[in-house]
């Protein structure tokens, strides 16, 4: 690996990843928070304001007038992402407005509109990540978010860890793919499984040529099109090597693509 990607790298995982997001509800008042990247999107928007369970919310980006719809059932570095490869550079704060659920027509397919009540993504998504990679949810009810966290801090502070000599439950572990149109500010996501049995040090080139080659062919740069917790990794990227260091605390590797071309 480069020395420059290990800064890189190590700047996230020593939780520097951290954004300025400012939550305006419709009554006009506000709230500004340092975000963690790693941090659920709804955690801060229940620490902000009480979330009443009968009232639903959507979020959106203010893009020239136009409302961007945004998913709220992901880590907040992944909604930075988003936001990042759709807008370009960001003004910081992110001003991300909360609007009560108005009945608003949808299509199925634009889960951003979903309408949010209250409750734990979180548990969701890091049940689908367990089940990936242990094939069971065997001890889940006893492994809490802050057991999660404590484990994180514990990884954080050996500073002689090394991610590709880590064991993965049988070579296998779980992404969560989030592919993102420009042109009509809108993404889709879908989890997957990995397995890297056969192929342990299968680069972020190989997996997304070989996974997305009429959307990104091999030739294309992967630069302002990829996205793992905020920066571009190099082609040579191991999987695994992203896995380790760049995972949220939900258990997932989320990788944010732009499949669109880049004028």
């Amino acid at each position: 690996m480069s020395s420059g990607l290990d800064n890189e790298i190590i700047n996230v995982v020593k939780n520097k990843g951290v954004v300025r997001i400012k939550l305006v509800w419709e009554d006009g008042t506000s709230r500004e928070r340092h975000v963690s990247r790693r941090n659920y999107f709804v955690n801060e928007l229940e620490m902000t304001k009480a979330v009443q369970s009968d009232i639903g919310y959507v979020l959106w980006y203010d893009l020239n007038g136009k409302k961007v719809y945004l998913h709220w059932q992901f880590p907040a570095g992944v909604t930075v992402d988003f936001l990042t490869l759709v807008v370009g550079e960001l003004t910081y704060p992110i001003v991300i407005n909360v609007e009560k659920y108005t009945d608003v027509k949808y299509a199925d397919k634009d889960k951003a509109k979903l309408p949010y009540f209250g409750g734990s993504p979180y548990s969701e998504n890091n049940k689908q990540a367990i089940f990936i990679k242990k094939g069971n949810l065997n001890g889940l009810s006893q492994r809490t978010y802050n057991d999660r966290r404590r484990e994180e801090e514990s990884e954080r502070n050996d500073e002689t860890r090394r991610p590709d000599v880590q064991p993965v439950y049988m070579g296998v572990i779980p992404l969560a793919v989030h592919m993102i149109s420009k042109s009509e500010a809108c993404s889709s996501y879908s989890i997957k499984k990995l397995d890297l049995t056969t192929d342990p040090q299968l680069t972020l080139r190989q997996y997304i040529s070989k996974t997305y080659s009429k959307l990104l062919p091999e030739t294309t740069s992967l630069k302002g099109r990829v996205l793992v917790q905020g920066i571009t990794p190099p082609d040579d990227t191991p999987m695994i090597y992203l896995y380790h260091l760049l995972q949220h605390t939900d258990e997932l590797l989320h990788i944010s693509v732009l499949w669109e071309s880049v004028s």
